[in-house]
């Protein structure tokens, strides 16, 4: 019988490897998915999808950013006819986005000189894969404002005539500045435009007519040049009570036997006369075809008077200059307030200096305090009408020290000075004449005095060198390089402070005054080095860009 039959040894071996296999195939491991590979898996897939939830949403939020900036700037141009919001309104229908946008985030500001157009649109996009995680949306948020307008410009324009400019210098520097007018003056622009224009050497002549606004120290009168303490170099501005003081009137320059002041060390004429607020192109072409060159160089003074005349505090100077028909009326008000992002509706105002010189900073001179003012030690005889005598030998000069006059023409000393017949404290004036500081040295240079009056044989022999060597001495220097530097670039930073905008050039210049022009320039783009009838192209190309950035966008 079949079923009797044994089984064969070839049936049994297939079987037992069958059984083989399936418990090796159950103890295998390779291969295997665990949970946490399956959580791995599915977190880099949310992952994944949430980088896909946010670059589409960042790809909504550039293109309605993108629509935004369009519409704005569309908006703001002064020369389409149609209301601001609906152009902005059209950008967004045309965009399909109309639904980022509503009406009440539009902001418009239009007048004659300004339009500015802001705009905000929101909205969401949809999650694929953050919805699971319950954000079913992510925001879309854009902002933008352009504005165009012709902005109201003051300018002040700083020229070097000192010594080192004369010749070839002086005349690229008048032809430079000359066509520099022309372009900011341009007729289209000329009635918002105001350009201040301030020579320099060793000192600034502030000129008659701003100093019959300004108000200065009275106590030298004979010329308009005043300094500035270190305070009024940290501000853009003047403050009142804390006046420019006008420096003395002196010569220190002239040879000893010289009786006049041939050389005053500030002019006494409008010669290189600060030229405040004009908009008549003619008129300031023809003041600068009058400057020359001479004297020492000092840039900081030349740049404390360009900010004075942008600063918001010479208001009322300006004021009273156009009410007296100084100064086109319709600039009353300025200079303008600086801008303030508070005041967003104010028409904007453009401040700019545009500050050139050769040189570096050198020296300053004043009259040493003590000769500045009060009485002097001179004493000049007058005759029997109150007149003074022409001769100069019928003056004393008194010593403190010996209680004694000594007589110029007699070459003695006496307790009384020349034609006195009473005691100093109850002395006739109308017989002598005790002379002020501001007199003597207003009268003589300062080597004149010392040597005639101080220098005689008889006189250092009882008086000593002493009073000699000061009188010599009483013209001193005020300030340097160093001093001048730290100045120019206090005042510089002060401006920059204010938002002014500060164009250097160098014209031919040492190192060191190339590095006090960088270091006051806005930008080192607003710098310029330049040489030779390179001037005229550096003033040329700043005028431009003060001329284009009136359309602001």
């Amino acid at each position: 019988m079949l079923n009797s039959l044994p089984k064969s040894n070839g049936s049994k071996s297939v079987e037992s490897k069958a059984t083989d296999q399936l418990s090796r195939f159950a103890r295998e491991e390779d291969g295997v998915v665990t949970a946490m590979a399956l959580f791995f898996v599915l977190m880099m897939c949310l992952v994944g999808g949430i980088g896909v939830d946010l670059m589409r949403n960042e790809m909504e939020r550039t293109h309605v950013q993108g629509t935004l900036d369009r519409a704005v700037l569309a908006a703001s141009d002064m020369n389409q006819q149609l209301e601001p919001r609906s152009v902005v309104h059209d950008y967004f229908e045309k965009a399909g986005l109309t639904e980022f946008l509503d009406d009440s985030n539009i902001t418009v500001t239009d007048n004659p000189n300004l339009r500015r157009v802001s705009a905000t649109a929101r909205g969401t996009t949809k999650n694929m894969f953050m919805s699971v995680m319950g954000r079913a949306t992510l925001p879309v948020y854009a902002r933008s404002t352009a504005a165009q307008g012709v902005s109201n410009i003051e300018v002040s324009l700083v020229l070097d005539i000192s010594g080192s400019m004369a010749g070839r210098k002086n005349r690229e520097m008048r032809r430079a500045a000359g066509e520099f007018v022309d372009i900011v003056l341009e007729p289209s622009q000329a009635e918002t435009v105001t350009l201040s224009l301030v020579p320099y050497n060793g000192k600034v002549n502030a000129g008659s007519l701003v100093a019959d606004y300004f108000d200065f120290t009275t106590q030298h009168t004979s010329h308009n040049c005043v300094g500035f303490s270190d305070g009024q170099f940290n501000m853009a501005g003047l403050v009142n009570g804390d006046l420019p003081e006008r420096l003395a009137h002196f010569d220190r320059n002239s040879d000893a036997n010289t009786d006049t002041l041939r050389r005053p060390h500030c002019q006494t004429n409008e010669y290189g006369a600060i030229l405040p607020w004009s908009n008549n192109a003619e008129e300031l072409k023809d003041h600068i075809d009058t400057l020359g060159a001479g004297g020492w160089t000092a840039i900081d003074l030349g740049m404390k008077w360009a900010t004075v005349l942008l600063d918001p505090s010479s208001q009322d100077e300006l004021s009273d200059m156009a009410t007296d028909g100084h100064v086109n009326g319709k600039f009353i008000g300025r200079p303008s307030n600086y801008y303030d992002s508070s005041r967003p509706t104010e028409d904007l105002t453009m401040k700019v200096v545009v500050l050139m010189t050769d040189g570096a900073n050198t020296n300053q001179y004043d009259l040493r305090e003590e000769f500045k003012t009060g009485a002097s030690d001179i004493y000049a005889a007058t005759d029997i009408d109150g007149t003074r005598f022409p001769d100069q030998n019928l003056y004393s000069v008194y010593d403190a020290g010996l209680d004694q006059f000594y007589w110029l023409e007699e070459k003695t000393w006496n307790p009384l000075p020349k034609g006195a017949d009473t005691a100093i404290d109850v002395m006739d004036v109308s017989k002598v004449t005790r002379k002020t500081n501001v007199q003597v040295f207003g009268t003589w240079p300062v080597a004149y005095i010392a040597e005639e009056f101080y220098n005689d044989d008889e006189y250092r022999a009882v008086a000593g060198y002493s009073r000699y060597e000061e009188i010599r001495n009483a013209a001193y220097r005020t300030a340097e390089q160093t001093v001048g530097d730290a100045n120019l670039r206090n005042v510089c930073n002060a401006a920059k402070d204010e938002g002014i905008i500060v164009f250097s050039v160098a014209f031919e210049a040492p190192d060191g005054g190339k590095a006090a022009l960088q270091n006051c320039a806005s930008t080192a783009g607003h710098y310029f080095d330049v040489k030779g009838k390179d001037l005229s192209e550096a003033f040329a190309s700043i005028a431009r860009q003060i001329s284009q950035l009136k359309l602001t966008q």
